[in-house]
């Protein structure tokens, strides 16, 4: 089956990259334009273990969102993770955290280890 490409508008679905950064940061993003112009934005971000994971979100201004990677190893697992704010073109970070399994017992540490390495927005 064919499809008409004249009957597609893909424009409403190719993204806008509003932060790229392959290294990342771990603190506040300002995004080239506000979160408000989108319908959904796409945050990809990565742990200090080089751990990588997106997140979308619907309607994204003045939401609140938690990034969570995980590690896997063959006798325990680490959680880390943060709590954003999206408000206009900031990615403001509220909280962070990481923890670990092993052997039945948990560790919790306060470690700010979540880089947001890319922001995509779809209109």
């Amino acid at each position: 089956m064919k499809i008409n490409p004249a009957l597609i508008d893909l424009s409403s679905v190719t993204p806008e990259v509003l932060y790229n950064d392959s290294t990342g940061t771990n603190g506040t993003v300002t995004l080239s334009k506000s979160s408000a112009n989108y319908s959904y934005l796409e945050i990809f971000y990565r742990n200090n273990d080089q751990q990588y994971s997106s997140v979308k979100v619907y309607q994204p201004n003045g939401k609140y969102v938690s990034l969570l990677t995980t590690y896997m190893a063959s006798s325990y697992f680490m959680l880390k993770g943060a709590r954003i704010q999206i408000s206009g073109n900031k990615i403001n970070k509220l909280g962070y955290y990481e923890g670990n399994a092993y052997n039945q017992s948990t560790l919790t540490t306060n470690a700010n280890n979540t880089y947001i390495v890319r922001v995509l927005g779809y209109k």
